[in-house]
């Protein structure tokens, strides 16, 4: 990231020079090389604080019970914090404790985890990211699963296009269309 201005020289990992500041990119730990013919072991990863409407966590479970309707061997692991009575989003009145009650998933279909420091080995457990946010500022999740080889599933919002090339490294459907 190139900033036009200056920064204190204090700061630690920054490099300033003439034309510019530069931060170093924020992942600290190995990269892999993302592929999308990684093995499967039917375990979906789903990373985020989920108290925000904006993360749409009802959309996530419902395209996860279809697939479960189809491949009954799957899990989706939830890693991080869940607002289980917040209301969701726009198509339904019911909260994401609801919607889970509703959707009858098992302790074993469905794990969730909580927040985490370290998400690397939940990464490393899985074979797809899914990411069914509105938006994002930076889409870090994407980007740390991506460097740990995970490809990942994503709505189409502005600045997507920069983390996922859609069939290369992940796969990226409009809007809203969780039927797919």
């Amino acid at each position: 990231i190139v900033w036009p201005f200056k920064l204190a020289s204090s700061l630690s990992n920054i490099s300033i020079s003439e034309s510019g500041t530069y931060i170093p990119n924020p992942l600290a730990f190995e990269l892999s090389k993302v592929s999308l013919d990684k093995t499967p072991n039917h375990q979906i990863i789903i990373v985020g604080r989920f108290y925000d409407n904006v993360k749409r966590l009802d959309k996530a479970l419902e395209m996860f019970r279809k697939l479960l309707d189809k491949n009954p061997n799957c899990q989706m692991l939830i890693v991080g914090e869940i607002a289980k009575n917040m209301a969701a989003f726009d198509d339904y009145p019911e909260t994401i404790d609801q919607i889970i009650k509703r959707l009858n998933f098992t302790d074993k279909q469905l794990i969730m985890v909580g927040e985490k420091d370290n998400v690397i080995d939940y990464y490393n457990e899985s074979s797809v990211l899914i990411m069914t946010s509105e938006n994002e500022g930076f889409g870090m999740v994407l980007i740390e699963a991506q460097a740990k080889g995970l490809p990942t599933i994503a709505f189409k919002y502005a600045g997507l296009e920069d983390i996922i090339e859609d069939g290369v490294n992940g796969f990226v459907f409009k809007d809203k269309n969780h039927a797919q």
